[in-house]
């Protein structure tokens, strides 16, 4: 199968590189440092939580040893991980190994605000990087720092032909605080396959390429806060049309009504679901990948950490 002309136009001409990714437990740490792979870089992931605080020196003893190009840190909020997190002085002797770059998922909830502030003051990393999306948080104020949406290795979408796609109205992954929300819409006919059931994150995206509409909850963790999760990019990866909440920052980088739809309650979301014309969602969807590669493929994404950092 032909690549599309937006996916082949972004995949960079970088020289190879060794990246040391530095992961938590999480299955959702694999499309981040796949997706460096994927640009043809050489990386190395090792899991950081797996260990007392004590023993957090082994990782930069591993770093001096391996000898990378560019540190990759996947971060976590010790509190609510509730698995070992590096202290800072573990951090900065990491960056003194190589440029560090931190990729921080959840920037927008306020939890994680003390924390950013603390590695900035402490110089823990050459990069900060929010990946969701949200630019109300105290990275926007570091000169380090810099918003962007979520890597993802887009190697894994093989989007069906529309007409082959066997799930109208469809939900991947965990509920956590949005449970009440995925049962009541299971009740008007959303597919929810919750996870990770012991699904690798290849069989997430392949349930994604068969889902022609898929339903996507903009809540942080605390629920307080909003933010551009990973399952957008995914979903524009798979060529699914997106039904997002609205107020969302996912307005930000798409355009709502014409990449996406919106919903504001369950009810409305079940009427979008049932009323949305299947013409209609196809069209969305293809615009919404073709904007998904051009402007967030992990080519880009990267080149614009690299370039932060100034790796050329």
């Amino acid at each position: 199968m032909g690549r599309d002309r937006a996916e082949s136009a972004n995949e960079p001409a970088l020289q190879r590189m060794k990246v040391l990714a530095l992961i938590t437990w999480t299955p959702n740490c694999e499309p981040f440092w796949r997706s460096l792979e994927a640009l043809g870089h050489e990386v190395l992931a090792v899991q950081y939580d797996d260990r007392p605080h004590d023993r957090h020196g082994e990782l930069v003893d591993l770093a001096r040893d391996y000898c990378p190009g560019l540190i990759v840190f996947v971060g976590a909020y010790e509190p609510s991980h509730g698995q070992p997190v590096p202290r800072p002085d573990v951090l900065r002797a990491l960056r003194e190994v190589a440029p560090s770059v931190l990729l921080c998922g959840d920037a927008a909830d306020h939890p994680w605000w003390p924390v950013l502030e603390e590695y900035h003051r402490e110089r823990c990393f050459t990069v900060i990087v929010g990946m969701d999306g949200q630019p109300e948080s105290p990275i926007k104020n570091f000169p380090e720092g810099i918003t962007l949406l979520t890597p993802t290795d887009h190697r894994l979408f093989n989007p069906l032909p529309w007409e082959q796609r066997t799930i109208r109205f469809g939900m991947i992954g965990g509920a956590g605080h949005r449970d009440v929300q995925i049962q009541n819409l299971v009740a008007k006919g959303l597919d929810f396959r919750p996870g990770p059931g012991g699904r690798f994150y290849g069989q997430f995206a392949h349930l994604m390429c068969q889902t022609k509409l898929t339903i996507n909850n903009a809540r942080t963790g605390t629920g307080e806060h909003m933010q551009v999760k990973g399952r957008v990019v995914e979903a524009g990866m798979a060529g699914c049309c997106l039904l997002e909440m609205r107020g969302s920052p996912t307005s930000l980088w798409f355009e709502p009504g014409v990449d996406y739809l919106e919903y504001g309650d369950v009810d409305e979301a079940a009427r979008v679901a049932e009323n949305t014309p299947d013409e209609v969602l196809r069209e969305i969807a293809a615009r919404f990948r073709y904007r998904t590669l051009s402007e967030h493929h992990p080519g880009v994404f990267w080149g614009k950490v690299f370039g932060k950092v100034g790796i050329r």
